[in-house]
């Protein structure tokens, strides 16, 4: 039998095969099956052969397609196949083979924008980005809230009958309300130039140049009164003090205090630096101190700062830190107050997110305390604990070096757990791959994880905060190098 092929003529297929084998595709074997099954020599030689895919887990529907494979939904997404089959071997199915940010008809939720302060019905991140877009001085919306007075009214959005709040004159220009500062931006007139002409009786129209002035229909400049400074006289016990700061510094105070206390507050004088005997001798738990500020100093405090919060209601002795100042971020437990619910988990030896889970999940604070480390991470315990605990030192525990993969991004993880290793990565829902476990007692894991944690203090990856896992301040950043220097150093830890 004679094979033609590419213009040649050859007496056997082997011939044909061996002197064309850089342009075939397939082997001499398939070559002799295809032309049994009746193929034409040059598509036995030539055409490819097509590559199936069988698998034993069935079909699969994603975003109501149907693939027949795992790699097909791999091939679809652009996403890796030991991906895929992690998320399957993991329990998902359909659509959650596929992360929802990778999916066709996948939709980025807008976040709610969530505001802390609000004034007038507009929200803010917080008050003082409220007076930042107001122009208000955050330290005076401070004095005028402890004032009394509301927020709109403090930040100026309300007019104060009194006038305490909106010194500033309002004038009607256009119907609309301005200060001479805003008009003065607005139709490009010096401030001084509006001024000079409304003390000499001209209208706010003409201050302005939008109304003619009339030649000599103004005052002279030279007739407009100015107002004279009061001088200040300030008298207590008989003597008497020419300024704010002298009276201060007779009293050991504060000089803005004093003026805060006279000029705001209505305090007179005396008041203003004796009131609430801030001035005389105090008794603090059976030590006599000649005043306030002296108590202050002795125990480490500002006078400042103690004045501000004795001015804020605070009692005397929550004001010098003898007794706790119950806040929104207080906590009491057992009859003692905790400054925040981190200070009371720390002291307790919890995480403070497993504290707020537990309450989320409808647990009350002594029912999630109670609860005691049954899911705490390990790697949140201390030397201290692990001395104080023989028995819990002693407890057989895994360190584990693994790859983990975050946002897309591959990442390292070193940390301990009493569980397996499996069940402990399996919490966080990121896909990992074990480098290394070793075996130990707890105690002995611990004191190694410290040290190559420490050996990697320049390499944790600061993008990973706490909201995206336990344990985020153990997620490094790491090259070939690293990754040898630690599995050395897995390998030194004692049985």
């Amino acid at each position: 039998m004679k094979y033609k092929f590419d213009g040649k003529n050859y007496t056997t297929l082997s011939y044909c095969y061996n002197n064309n084998v850089e342009k075939i595709t397939v082997g001499i074997a398939t070559v002799r099956s295809r032309l049994k099954e009746g193929w034409s020599l040059e598509d036995a030689l030539l055409k490819p052969k097509q590559k199936t895919i069988t698998t034993k887990l069935g079909e699969h529907t994603v975003e109501g397609k149907v693939y027949e494979n795992l790699p097909s939904i791999s091939e679809e997404y652009g996403i890796s196949l030991n991906t895929i089959y992690k998320r399957y071997s993991r329990g998902s199915r359909g659509d959650d083979l596929v992360p929802p940010e990778r999916r066709k008809n996948y939709i980025k939720p807008i976040q709610e924008v969530k505001y802390g302060f609000y004034a007038a019905g507009i929200g803010y991140s917080s008050a003082a980005d409220a007076c930042k877009n107001l122009g208000i001085k955050y330290v005076t919306f401070n004095s005028r809230m402890r004032r009394g007075l509301s927020i709109e009214q403090a930040l100026e959005i309300e007019v104060v009958a009194d006038g305490r709040v909106a010194r500033k004159k309002l004038y009607d220009v256009n119907e609309e309300q301005k200060t001479v500062d805003e008009l003065s931006q607005i139709y490009d007139v010096p401030r001084a130039t509006i001024r000079d002409r409304l003390k000499r009786g001209a209208s706010i129209r003409q201050a302005l140049n939008l109304d003619e002035i009339v030649e000599g229909s103004l005052g002279k400049q030279r007739d407009v009164k100015t107002k004279k400074r009061t001088r200040i006289r300030l008298e207590v016990d008989g003597k008497v003090f020419k300024s704010y700061k002298g009276l201060a510094d007779a009293y050991d105070l504060p000089d803005y205090t004093v003026r805060q206390r006279i000029v705001e507050y209505g305090y007179s004088a005396e008041d203003a630096v004796k009131i609430d005997g801030k001035g005389k001798a105090i008794v603090l738990d059976g030590i006599t101190y000649k005043s306030y500020t002296a108590a202050a100093e002795s125990l480490g405090l500002s006078s400042d700062v103690l004045y501000t919060r004795l001015d804020k209601g605070w009692t005397i002795r929550e004001a010098f830190e003898l007794d706790m100042k119950e806040t929104s971020w207080t906590v009491s437990y057992q009859g003692k107050v905790y400054k925040s619910l981190p200070e009371l988990a720390k002291e307790k030896c919890i995480l403070v997110t497993t504290l707020r889970r537990r309450m989320m999940q409808g647990m009350s604070l002594e029912e999630a305390i109670d609860a005691g480390d049954s899911t705490i991470n390990v790697g949140r315990y201390n030397l201290t604990i692990l001395e104080r605990d023989e028995e819990l030192a002693a407890k057989p525990a895994y360190l584990y070096f693994v790859t983990i993969i975050i946002n897309d991004k591959k990442r390292f993880k070193v940390g301990i757990t009493t569980q397996t290793v499996y069940m402990r990565l399996k919490q966080e829902g990121y896909e990992f791959e074990i480098i290394r476990i070793i075996e130990g007692t707890l105690k002995a894991c611990f004191l190694l994880e410290q040290e190559i944690i420490s050996s990697l203090a320049d390499k944790r990856d600061i993008e990973i905060t706490s909201d995206m896992l336990d344990g985020y301040s153990e997620i490094f950043v790491l090259d070939d190098e690293d990754i040898l220097v630690i599995t050395r150093m897995l390998d030194a830890i004692p049985s």
